[in-house]
């Protein structure tokens, strides 16, 4: 394999049976290539030597040896051989990726305001959920893999109706609440979170979360993170995600309309809710892969951007509005 390094010239053209020169077709075309036998040369296979004078792109001069001889030149140029069917690779530049390998930069998400969800989307709180549930799940003899399948996103008391529709939702979901708002470790951010809230403009964000409002405070108090005015939490609502009425709150307590709000979510049912609330969303693959929301949202899953968390994003403040902006 040849390694041609890139030039201004522009891009290295390479097909099945075309000398990789940089010359225009036509020449190529017109050019006369000499055949070589097994019996005159020993290589056993058809090939088109080119000395290469310099190392960028289009500076090659093709070379043809029509008498077949099988001299000491003739064995160096094939050592610079450049094989048609071979593929031709191209060295990357001094920033060490081709431009068309390099991510586009997104768009600004120009907005009034932000709803976060919380768990999996501002917090890991995964290892603290895993031994409440756990905990619950052993005491009422429920199969921990059917709550690990609708837990995520909703309230306990949804969860229990659709894993255990015999017990009573509200009484079986206080002994989750009360085991949450004990625990004390199995709680970080999720990384950059904390510099990405703190810069969004003071009373533009809220909370919209299936947790109850003292496991919100406590968990916030845990990491470090400030608590927002506007909280909207599993009490204050009828009904949790994927129901729109938990973000529609959100937006009427920030004094904007649902237009104008962005969305972070990390779970199904909280992107359906954003989606069925009116309002764009911004999926963070904390819990789920983009193929797994993909799959059980369908046509419904589509946010305007995806983060792994909030090291690649800031705010770019202006003054009604602000902007959610590359890094």
């Amino acid at each position: 394999m040849v390694s041609v390094a890139p030039s201004r010239a522009g891009k290295v053209i390479s097909r099945q049976g075309t000398l990789a020169t940089g010359l225009p077709l036509k020449e190529q075309r017109r050019a006369k290539f000499s055949r070589r036998s097994s019996a005159d040369s020993g290589l056993g296979r058809e090939f088109i030597t080119a000395r290469i004078s310099d190392t960028g792109f289009g500076s090659f001069t093709p070379s043809f040896n029509p008498d077949g001889e099988n001299s000491r030149q003739t064995k160096r140029d094939c050592r610079k051989t450049v094989r048609t069917s071979e593929n031709i690779r191209v060295d990357p530049g001094p920033e060490g990726a081709l431009p068309s390998a390099q991510e586009p930069k997104m768009n600004p998400i120009a907005c009034s305001g932000i709803l976060f969800d919380m768990d999996g989307t501002l917090l890991d709180s995964n290892e603290a959920s895993e031994i409440t549930w756990q905990a619950w799940a052993l005491d009422h003899n429920v199969e921990m893999s059917a709550i690990r399948k609708v837990h995520h996103g909703r309230r306990p008391e949804e969860t229990i109706s659709l894993v255990a529709p015999h017990l009573n939702a509200k009484d079986a979901a206080q002994r989750i609440y009360d085991d949450q708002l004990r625990m004390k470790e199995g709680v970080t951010p999720i990384a950059g979170a904390l510099e990405f809230m703190r810069a969004v403009p003071a009373g533009r964000c809220g909370i919209v979360t299936a947790a109850n409002q003292e496991i919100l405070e406590h968990r916030f108090a845990i990491v470090g993170l400030p608590v927002p005015k506007v909280c909207v939490t599993a009490k204050i609502l009828k009904v949790g995600k994927p129901d729109p009425e938990g973000y529609l709150l959100g937006a009427k307590l920030l004094g904007l309309a649902p237009a104008d709000c962005v969305v972070f979510e990390d779970a199904p049912a909280g992107l359906l809710a954003a989606r069925r609330a009116g309002m764009r969303s911004v999926a963070v693959l904390t819990n789920y892969t983009s193929a797994q929301l993909k799959e059980e949202l369908g046509e419904n899953y589509a946010p305007v951007m995806e983060i792994q968390n909030y090291l690649t994003i800031s705010i770019r403040a202006e003054a009604e509005s602000f902007f959610i902006v590359d890094k």
